[in-house]
Parts: C-alpha cells; structure tokens; sequence
C-alpha cells in the first residue's frame, strides 16, 4: 500500500509540484503589472554578465500555464562575439591558404632557400646596376607566358657567373606560377635530377619508375632546369637524357626556363669550331634552344654570396 510519504518522494509528483510553484511564481511576478521581469535564477547575458529579462505569456499549447523566455540582452557583446568568431574563422582559413601554397611550392621542388624566392626579395646593389634590370627582364617574361603572349618563343635562358641570382630568379618565376594556381610546375636541378633517374633504374620494389620522372620535364606546364652546364659530364648518356626533354617541349612550345653558367654560342677552348655548351647538350638542342628563347639574359655581376666576380 503507498503510503503518503512515497507519494511526496515520487518524481511524478515532485514535478507536479515543482510545476505548481513555478506557475504560481510566474502568476505573482505578472500581478505586478510587469509584462518583463528580472528574475534571478534565470539566465545572464554571457557577454555583459548582466540579469537577463524575461518576458511572461500564456502558455502556446497547455491552457492556464505560463511561458517565461529570456528577451535578448541590450549590450553589443553577441554582434562583438560574432565578429571574433569571423575573425578566428578568418585567421583559420588564411592559414590552410598558407598550409596549401607552402605545400604546392614544395611540390613543385621550391624547398629550403628556394621556397622564399622572389622578385621582391632579389636584392638591388650599388656594386652591380644591372640587377634590377635582369629583374625586370625575368619579370617581363612571367607576365608574358602568365598572359598566353610569348607568341613562339616560350623559353628563358638566364647565363653568367656564379651566384648572380640566376636561380633565384628562375625560382621567382616557379614560385609565381604556383601561387597563380598553375598545376605541374617543376623547379628541378639538373645534376638532381641525373641522380634521381639513376636511382629509379635499381628497379627497388616502390620505388620511382624512369618514365615518370622523364614525363614530369617533358608535359609539365612550366619547368624550370638549372644549371645545366655545372658539372661535366661523363659520357654522352646526360646529353642523351636531355634532348628528350627539350625535344618534347619545343614541339609542344611548353614554357622553359634554362640556367647555364656559359653562353649558349661560347666557343669551345678546347675544341675550335664547336660551342662550349655542346658538351651538355646536342647541337639540335643548342639551335632550338636559341630558336625558342623569349629572351637570353646575361648575368655579369659579382656573387651574392662571396661579392667576388668571378
């Protein structure tokens, strides 16, 4: 048998009193004539920590019961929490933009050094006047091949002593057509790149295959090869590996950017009548290379590194 104190402990009727009470309560505060009230144990505005009002109406749904809800506090601390919630999700956006061009520029073999390459950041000097116009040059080239308007000449040739810049500003190029959303764009050094072709014909379970290491200089849209002519080398079997290259972007008027220490048309010392790049490249290759220059640019000043002319 239930017995008047298991009634009162019973949730049913804890909650119908608890009910009770809270209508009462509202039917008070609303006899004050008041149709918003401050109550105490309702909610604070998160912002201003002030004592939310609460505006009393009959109940929507259930007959003689009250509805109490909370009316928006005055203070501007949502609209101020709405504009840091942007701004956090702002700085959060332009981070993975960062993250994702950082990854891009690293894909295409800008790492280290290379990734900071720019036109803004290749230095001007008192010592060396023609630095700003070889800066302008390469630039004048990016704008060209960027706009669809090198016409039939879609190569670079940059040339001259060593640590003028020539990378640096053959990396700008790269580093520009990345941040303009252009896929496929290879930055490879070519003694880098002997090595890795040598690696891939071990033929070691996962590893790179010679045919796409090949494909990535033949169709990339921009390829950038640097110093070609740094080390000498053995044998023709570099020449051989470069005229298939060349070969497929000159057919295909890819845009190319070639890094030399010599001049395409020095003479050979040691070999009268035949041109010093010859020894790095075919004839065939040479003549196109000529053919399909943009510009051939002469980088005649001191290092960058040492200050030495060398």
């Amino acid at each position: 048998m239930e017995t008047v104190t298991d009634t009162i402990q019973s949730p049913s009727y804890r909650a119908e009193m608890m009910l009770k009470q809270s209508n009462e309560r509202w039917q008070k505060l609303l006899a004050t004539g008041s149709s918003a009230v401050s109550v105490e144990a309702g909610q604070r505005c998160p912002h201003c920590r002030e004592l939310k009002e609460w505006q009393i109406v009959p109940h929507p749904v259930q007959a003689g019961r009250l509805f109490a809800y909370p009316l928006p506090c005055g203070c501007d601390g949502a609209e101020k929490a709405k504009r840091a919630e942007q701004t956090k999700q702002a700085e959060i956006d332009k981070r993975l933009r960062e993250k994702a061009r950082r990854d891009a520029v690293a894909r295409a073999g800008l790492v280290g050094r290379l990734a900071d390459c720019s036109f803004d950041s290749f230095k001007r000097r008192q010592d060396w006047r023609g630095a700003a116009g070889v800066s302008v040059q390469v630039r004048t080239y990016w704008d060209a091949i960027y706009q669809d308007q090198f016409g039939c000449k879609p190569w670079l040739i940059l040339y001259g002593a060593l640590g003028t810049g020539k990378t640096h500003l053959a990396a700008a190029v790269a580093r520009e057509a990345v941040f303009a959303g252009w896929g496929q764009v290879y930055f490879r050094s070519w003694t880098e790149y002997l090595k890795r072709l040598q690696a891939s014909w071990d033929k070691t379970p996962g590893g790179e295959r010679s045919g796409d290491i090949v494909e990535e200089l033949q169709k990339g849209k921009l390829v950038v090869i640097d110093d070609i002519d740094k080390k000498e080398p053995r044998g023709g079997w570099s020449r051989d590996e470069l005229y298939p290259v060349l070969n497929y972007r000159y057919n295909a008027k890819l845009p190319t950017i070639l890094t030399f220490n010599c001049a395409p048309t020095d003479p050979d010392p040691d070999a009268p009548g035949r041109m010093l790049l010859a020894r790095y490249m075919s004839t065939a290759i040479i003549d196109r290379v000529i053919e399909s220059a943009f510009s051939i640019i002469q980088f005649d000043g001191p290092s960058y590194r040492s200050g030495a002319k060398w």
